[in-house]
């Protein structure tokens, strides 16, 4: 028999070693759910990452952001030191003809451990301007907001929005009107207030144009919540306790519209999520307890209820999140349970009516639906799971727990 000579038989080694893990990564990563067109992780991925904490889509579903709000890199130009557990990221991913890539990795200005850059994330229409909150960045108050502009892997912070004096939770919640030249962050102000921020890009800055504030009842919790509709120009707020609030633009700030959408919730059955279309004439609310209410506005009739949607018999509670399609015919919503369903309704003359549920695939549990975002036009639907792990080579290594991942549907 011929010897195998020494570099014969350490390439040799190579191809078996690449042929385990390639086994081995295939048993041992989780696979995306039935259905889904993509699943992304970030460039650098550590266990306790939670990418996939907070999503959003450009309007045609080419540019998808992700937020990783315990990252624990220190800069953007080495995202693998993790010297500040806690201070996040953010990550920009762009469709082209071979999948999803990432173009880019956002970063504080000034990184701080435990900030949680990335917890809540928003995207302009045109995927160019992207605002990302650390609602736990220490300043004046308790919290800022990061806004940048670009394309591509050209990304140039453009403002640091930071919380005043006496306000925490800076950015614990936000949204985007379609141009991005206006953005709603909610907050918690004193005297047990949800509050919402409301700034305006004009002449190259942004600008604070009001502070719009929703106090709830005395030793109730807090939990704020907004959305902005498509074109800027109508603001709901909860508060966390008693029914959503909406405003708009009065003068040279903003004044309340309606005190209460009706039917007003019930007790302990708090807004956890809004989500507002293009033209502000739908909104949907996601209760606590369950229910998605669906609120319609025409000029004759004002705002009135047009559907209460529920998840299946004895399923667990719909609508810890939802998303809306600009058109407001489209809604998708989380229902978190051992084995988290995505529940998608779907408009037509007026009613809606449920469609094909999205289920996670067998390797899946409770992680899959910690964020949920469908593109303004439908046509793509994000999941977050921030606690799905990571492989690692080689094979026989751990996988990376809480890495974080995000799945990507066409809901059509």
């Amino acid at each position: 028999m011929t010897p195998i000579s020494l570099r014969a038989l350490i390439a040799l080694k190579l191809l078996v070693l690449v042929a385990l893990w390639s086994f081995g990564s295939a048993r041992t990563a989780v696979s995306s759910p039935p259905g889904a067109l993509a699943r992304v992780q970030s460039h650098n991925g550590d266990g306790g990452d939670l990418f996939g904490s907070a999503v959003a889509l450009s309007r045609d579903g080419q540019v998808l952001v992700v937020g990783a709000d315990l990252e624990a890199s220190r800069s953007s130009a080495d995202g693998a030191d993790n010297a500040l557990p806690g201070a996040g990221a953010a990550y920009v991913f762009q469709r082209d003809g071979d999948g999803w890539r990432q173009i880019a990795y956002l970063k504080a200005s000034t990184p701080t451990s435990g900030g949680g850059f990335g917890f809540a994330v928003a995207v302009s229409d045109d995927g160019q301007t992207i605002a990302v909150s650390a609602p736990f960045e220490p300043g004046a108050g308790l919290g800022s907001v990061h806004v940048f502009r670009g394309s591509g892997s050209q990304w140039t912070p453009v403002a640091h929005l930071q919380a005043p004096e006496g306000v925490e939770r800076f950015g614990v919640d936000m949204d985007l009107s379609n141009s991005g030249a206006e953005l709603a962050v909610a907050a918690v102000g004193p005297a047990a207030q949800a509050q919402a921020h409301v700034f305006t890009w004009r002449a190259r800055r942004w600008a604070l144009d009001g502070v719009v504030t929703h106090r709830a009842a005395d030793g109730a919790e807090v939990v704020p919540r907004v959305a902005l509709a498509g074109h800027g120009r109508l603001l709901a707020l909860a508060n966390g306790a008693t029914a959503v609030r909406l405003f708009e633009p009065a003068g040279d700030g903003w004044a309340l519209a309606l005190d209460a959408l009706s039917p007003p919730p019930a007790e302990h059955d708090p807004a956890l999520a809004l989500a507002f279309s293009a033209d502000g004439q739908t909104l949907a609310v996601a209760h606590a307890q369950g229910r998605i209410d669906v609120h319609a506005h025409t000029p004759a009739t004002g705002w009135t209820p047009q559907a209460h949607l529920r998840a299946a018999p004895d399923a667990p509670a719909l609508g810890q999140r939802l998303t809306l399609s600009a058109d407001g015919g489209t809604l998708a919503a989380i229902a978190a349970g051992d084995a988290a369903t995505i529940y998608r309704f779907r408009r037509q003359h007026g009613q809606w009516q449920a469609m094909t549920s999205l289920l996670p695939g067998p390797s899946h549990d409770r992680p899959f639906g910690s964020a949920i975002a469908l593109s303004p036009d439908g046509s793509t639907l994000a999941v977050g799971s921030r606690f799905e792990p990571r492989s690692r080579w080689p094979w026989p290594m751990a996988p990376l727990p809480a890495a974080g991942a995000v799945h990507l549907f066409s809901p059509a």
